[in-house]
This record gives structure tokens, sequence and C-alpha cells, in this order.
């Protein structure tokens, strides 16, 4: 890849592409996650295992899908740590 190319303006729409569907991830995955903290605080444990099971399996299959389209998947990454810090300082 010459410089050129990498410094495209399509090369950089489809990394903000990508970190805006990591975004999204991220948050579904942490969102989730705080609503799983409060299922397991509350006394219960398979509901919160089973909310567990489901939060990685989609978080899973939605990466998947990700590096299968082409997306840009450390920009899918950034993307999902700025989802994170988003939803921590909401919650805290």
């Amino acid at each position: 890849m010459n410089p050129q190319q990498f410094l495209s303006f399509s090369t950089l729409a489809g990394w903000l592409a990508s970190g805006a569907v990591g975004a999204m991830i991220g948050l579904v995955h942490f969102s989730a996650l705080q609503w799983n903290v409060r299922l397991f605080t509350g006394g219960g444990l398979w509901r919160p295992l089973a909310l567990q099971a489901v939060r990685f399996g989609v978080t899973v299959a939605a990466l998947y899908l990700c590096a299968r389209l082409g997306a840009s998947l450390p920009a899918v990454v950034i993307g999902l740590l700025l989802a994170r810090q988003a939803v921590l300082r909401r919650t805290a």
C-alpha cells in the first residue's frame, strides 16, 4: 500500500465507519455488563450467567462479522474501548 492510498478519503471513511460500529458494539456490550452486575448482586445465579453467555456470544459474533466484512479491526477495537469509557463515566 502506497502512502497516498493509505491517506485517502475512502480509507479514512472506512476507519471512521469501523470505529462507529465498534462503538455501537461496545455500548451494547458494556451496557449489558451493567445490567449483568445488577443481576449478580441481586442474588440470582442462572439469569446472570445466561446473560453473560449471551453478552459474550453477541460481541464475538459482531466482531467476527466485522472481520468477515472487511472492517478495520483496530478501528473497531478503538471504538469499542471508547464506548467502554463512555459507559463507565455514565455509571460512575
